[in-house]
């Protein structure tokens, strides 16, 4: 009987291990479907990550180890200054959740994704019009090929178009939300969104 007892009590702690592993599997995702905001449970094995491994330039001429801001939570946005529309948003709409939320261990990363034209100068220039101080704010640029594959990464697709004299890019219109173990868990729509809706997720975590 013993015996039994004990091996009942080993496989009831096996199974306590696997559940807690599994739980530690999943992430809570927020999703936003147009005026819709989804919360989900997915296996981290299906999220997307955050590339780490590059570098990259900050608008004041520094250079930035994205692997430096591991263990941060992070709020992303892809832009960029030549943007007639939906760039001006997603910057406005990231400021006011910057400007809201009540945490210091947050950063915020606007990535170019016109780096032939987007320059330290000019992002530096951008952010002083969009009347950004902030330290904890990045302005990143890179060479081409690097912006090219951390936009990929992250599921950014943008279409290089010709108007008369100049182009623009008509690009994903996204803000992310990235946890502390690097997992893309907010997806945002960048100039739709309702930025009390990503301090109170933020808030959250």
């Amino acid at each position: 009987m013993r015996w039994m007892i004990l091996g009942l009590m080993i496989v009831i702690g096996c199974s306590t291990k696997k559940e807690k592993k599994a739980e530690r599997s999943k992430k809570t995702v927020m999703m936003q479907l147009y005026k819709e905001y989804r919360l989900m449970s997915i296996d981290t094995a299906k999220l997307r990550k955050f590339p780490y491994d590059y570098t990259l330039t900050n608008y004041d001429g520094k250079d930035i180890n994205l692997e430096s801001l591991k263990g941060r939570i992070m709020v992303v946005g892809f832009i960029y200054t030549h943007c007639p529309d939906i760039c001006p948003m997603i910057t406005q709409n990231m400021k006011e959740v910057r400007d809201k939320l009540k945490r210091n261990d947050v950063v915020f990363l606007s990535i170019t994704i016109d780096p032939q034209r987007d320059n330290p100068k000019v992002l530096s220039d951008y952010r002083k019009i969009h009347d950004i101080n902030w330290n904890d704010w990045y302005f990143l640029t890179g060479d081409s090929a690097t912006i090219d594959e951390i936009a990929s990464k992250m599921g950014i697709e943008k279409a290089k178009y010709k108007e008369g004299d100049t182009y623009f890019l008509s690009h994903t219109d996204r803000i992310y939300v990235i946890d502390e173990d690097g997992y893309v868990i907010g997806y945002f729509l960048g100039s739709k969104v309702e930025p009390d809706s990503i301090i109170k997720f933020v808030m959250n975590l």
